[in-house]
């Protein structure tokens, strides 16, 4: 009973966690699978829980521990079986593993080793924007090309978007060339546009898998426009 309802609490917790980060409910793996990683924004949130009503007269106490990539298992927390929720504060971005372990009124733990199972839930913070740079990468032959390159620690590539300027103040969407969204082409044009079709002014924007977004202008010159001559 303890084993199923501690198994019970940390699919839960991996799944109302989940919730609150994520646009969308993501449905839970089973326990013998690795867990998803999720990633958040956010430095401090709550971890809940749940408990059968049945099993809370049979259990002292619930433990969260958490594991980070450079360090062992530790205990985080302690909660009452009548609380529904750990709080935590990460004191830096990176990735965290997080188990909860059952603890009787005899005082036996379950499981009885943490260091001997995956985490129950997986969370990656990072609090930082994306740093984008945009510089020309002319191919000949092929056509004018703008390399975007994005710097994160989790970054997002199909969030990566290049706009241009028009002269009449309105943006229009670059292509995007090949499938890593990297660089980016003139619709339809094999040469730079000219002083009549943009303003040399780039938009770009880019987000990371915890939702940090950045947005960033650039200024390039434009081609001067070729007039022709009566004789």
């Amino acid at each position: 009973m303890i084993q199923r309802t501690r198994r019970a609490a940390a699919v839960l917790l991996a799944f109302l966690f989940a919730s609150c980060v994520s646009a969308q409910t993501p449905t839970p793996a089973p326990t013998s699978q690795p867990p998803k990683k999720i990633y958040t924004r956010v430095s401090q949130f709550r971890l809940p829980f749940n408990l059968d009503e049945a099993d809370r007269n049979r259990i002292r106490d619930v433990l969260l521990f958490v594991k980070t990539s450079d360090a062992a298992w530790m205990q985080q927390d302690t909660a009452a079986p009548t609380q529904t929720h750990f709080s935590f504060r990460a004191p830096r971005d990176g990735e965290y593993g997080f188990s909860v372990v059952v603890v009787d009124v005899a005082g036996n733990p379950t499981p009885a080793d943490v260091t001997r199972q995956p985490p129950g839930l997986v969370v990656v913070v990072d609090t930082q924007r994306p740093e984008i740079d945009v510089r020309e990468s002319p191919t000949p032959g092929i056509g004018p090309w703008l390399r975007c390159e994005v710097s994160d620690a989790n970054p997002d590539p199909t969030t990566v978007r290049l706009e241009y300027e028009r002269p009449d103040g309105s943006w229009r969407p670059l292509d995007p060339v090949g499938e890593g969204r990297e660089v980016f082409a003139f619709p339809g044009k094999q040469e730079w546009p000219d002083e009549r079709e943009w303003t040399g002014r780039v938009r770009a924007a880019a987000a990371d898998r915890a939702g940090n977004s950045a947005t960033r202008d650039f200024a390039f010159k434009p081609r001067t426009a070729l007039t022709s001559t009566r004789v």
